[in-house]
């Protein structure tokens, strides 16, 4: 696969494996990692995990390219689960993209 300095662009891993015949993919990793999947529109689903711990000061969870206006901004599709003290949020991101999210609602 091609890279960019040593990083490989998530559309290129993605298609890598879909050639090998892999359809489903768990992709778990660092704020660095998931910010690139996202904002490259190559996730169906994000589940996100938030337990009643406070940290403090800390790298953020996503970091994604700022919106022009907030009407730009979108809701996704999500549920709650509930796992002891803990709530995971599953988020269907299938049918968004990073332009998807640029681009102002009409």
């Amino acid at each position: 696969m091609p890279d960019k300095e040593g990083v490989f662009a998530p559309a290129d891993i993605v298609a890598a494996l879909a050639a090998r015949g892999l359809r489903r993919v768990l992709i778990e990793g660092g704020a660095f990692t998931l910010s690139r999947f996202v904002t490259a529109g190559c996730l169906d689903r994000l589940h996100v995990v938030v337990a009643p711990i406070i940290l403090g000061d800390g790298l953020p969870g996503l970091s994604l390219p700022p919106l022009d206006h907030r009407d730009a901004a979108r809701r996704v599709p999500m549920r709650a689960h509930l796992l002891g003290e803990e709530v995971l949020l599953d988020c269907d991101l299938s049918g968004q993209s990073i332009q998807d999210l640029r681009e102002p609602r009409a």
